[in-house]
């Protein structure tokens, strides 16, 4: 295993590409923010908290807890959009040298911002479902929701494991 020290650390400008995932990334957490701020007032006191593999909610709990997918969502985007800037500290499966560095680097970082917008998206779907759910307009988030979420994320390994062969 290659020591991270060893490798170069670079500075990648951003592409069009990358700014468009982070701006929609970003404009998707303010439109679920603005939501659940609008409606947070008239919330029913039980609002469900967790929903099973058929979509269902499993778990129940008080209105306060419509912020936790909130959270979780800036946190892990933040996370991942930060970890984006460091590409030189992640594991890779193969040497990082000089003349190598800026492809891997950018794919690597293009990566997880495409990764950060997938749970953005997953994340504001679960929390406006679960207002949805909560004012008794459905009566759960969907049964596709894990098949799509197991396709997403093998299409997008596949997509990144063909990019580094090309």
């Amino acid at each position: 295993m290659q020591n991270i020290n060893s490798r170069p650390e670079l500075r990648l400008e951003k592409t069009w590409i990358d700014w468009l995932l982070i701006g929609v990334g970003t404009a998707i957490v303010i439109i679920n923010l603005l939501i659940v701020i609008y409606y947070y007032p008239d919330l029913p006191t039980r609002i469900p908290m967790h929903f099973n593999a058929k979509g269902e909610p499993d778990s129940w709990g008080e209105k306060t807890a419509v912020w936790l997918p909130l959270v979780i969502n800036i946190t892990l985007s933040w996370f991942v959009y930060w970890l984006a800037s460091k590409p030189h500290w992640l594991n890779y499966p193969y040497e990082i040298t000089t003349e190598n560095a800026r492809s891997a680097y950018t794919r690597m970082a293009r990566a997880l911002r495409a990764i950060g917008l997938s749970l953005i998206v997953l994340m504001s779907y679960i929390s406006l479902n679960g207002l949805r759910v909560a004012y008794g307009l459905v009566s759960g988030i969907g049964t596709w929701l894990v098949p799509v979420l197991i396709l997403s994320a093998g299409m997008l390994m596949a997509f990144m494991l063909y990019r580094k062969k090309s």
